[in-house]
């Protein structure tokens, strides 16, 4: 297994970041096309995510952002672009239609998509919609079973008052990914490091 674990986004100085993976926020914020190749020379080896605002979908491809995802996707040479949507956007033909055109839009060699739903969506029927259109499905795994493939990109969402990743949480996580064979895994509360290195021990997989 390859296994790429890390936070959702940067902490510090670069060389000094202590993970294999850095999901990135898309926005007018995000540091020039200049800024993010230096990011990726200097970490060859750190494998980048970049995840759009829920809103841009909304907007479908005519979004700026799409275009500023594409020039920093191509800067970073990232692995993933990850399209998560809100609670707003409900099971349609319409807004399936306005995915489709998103990924669409997005789709470049060398890099996968993913599909990040909030809301009413059933899990059979996010399954079906990712397969078409050849998307990951991000879910919590520690909360959630894990969607179908080989490849699994995993968002661990903040829960109770300590915020942190249990041991329960770390052997459930684990269980669901025994049998993917390339696993990306964003921590969005404390104990990401535990975490990996647990991970790590559980997989037998050695370091760097």
């Amino acid at each position: 297994m390859q296994l790429f674990v890390g936070h959702s986004s940067p902490r510090g100085s670069i060389k000094r970041y202590p993970f294999d993976l850095l999901e990135m926020p898309i926005s007018s914020s995000l540091p020039r096309n200049k800024t993010l190749r230096g990011l990726h020379e200097q970490r060859p080896e750190l494998r980048f995510s970049l995840r759009l605002h829920p809103d841009v979908i909304l907007h479908g491809p005519s979004h700026e952002d799409i275009t500023r995802t594409k020039e920093a996707a191509l800067a970073l040479g990232a692995s993933v672009v990850v399209v998560p949507t809100g609670p707003r956007f409900t099971p349609t033909a319409r807004n399936q239609r306005k995915l489709k055109e998103v990924f669409d839009a997005l789709r470049a060699d060398g890099q996968r998509l993913a599909w990040e739903p909030r809301g009413v969506w059933a899990p059979a029927e996010t399954q079906a919609i990712g397969d078409e259109f050849d998307a990951l499905l991000v879910r919590d795994l520690t909360r959630e079973l894990p969607p179908e493939g080989p490849v699994i990109y995993t968002r661990l969402l903040p829960f109770g008052v300590a915020a942190r990743v249990s041991q329960n949480a770390t052997e459930i996580l684990a269980s669901h990914l025994e049998n993917a064979e390339e696993a990306y895994v964003i921590v969005q509360s404390e104990g990401a490091k535990m975490l990996r290195d647990h991970l790590r021990q559980w997989f037998e997989l050695e370091d760097g």
